[in-house]
């Protein structure tokens, strides 16, 4: 099977795992059978792009995430003020 379905699969897994769901109750609120979830963790079938969009959905995580395994937005930020914070000289033209 293509390495990207299985990675897919494998993340599919890790999510239902930390929401502490069984396959059947994954299936359920996904609205489909639980065979068929059980394959797409497996990676044993093609996963469609609609599941992978219902999944994130339904689980609120970002389909990126799922399809990629990054998560698109910054979860953390700073803010420094002008004339505030610490200094950094990488190059006589950057300081």
């Amino acid at each position: 099977m293509n390495t990207q379905i299985k990675q897919i699969a494998e993340r599919l897994r890790g999510l239902r795992d930390a929401l502490d769901l069984s396959i059947a109750q994954a299936a359920e609120k996904c609205g489909v059978p639980e065979t068929d979830y059980a394959r797409y963790e497996l990676g044993a079938s093609d996963i469609h792009l609609s599941f992978i969009c219902e999944v994130a959905q339904t689980f609120g995580v970002e389909t990126t995430a799922l399809i990629s395994g990054n998560d698109p937005h910054s979860l953390a930020y700073f803010v420094t003020r002008k004339g505030t914070g610490a200094g950094d000289e990488r190059t006589k033209a950057y300081k």
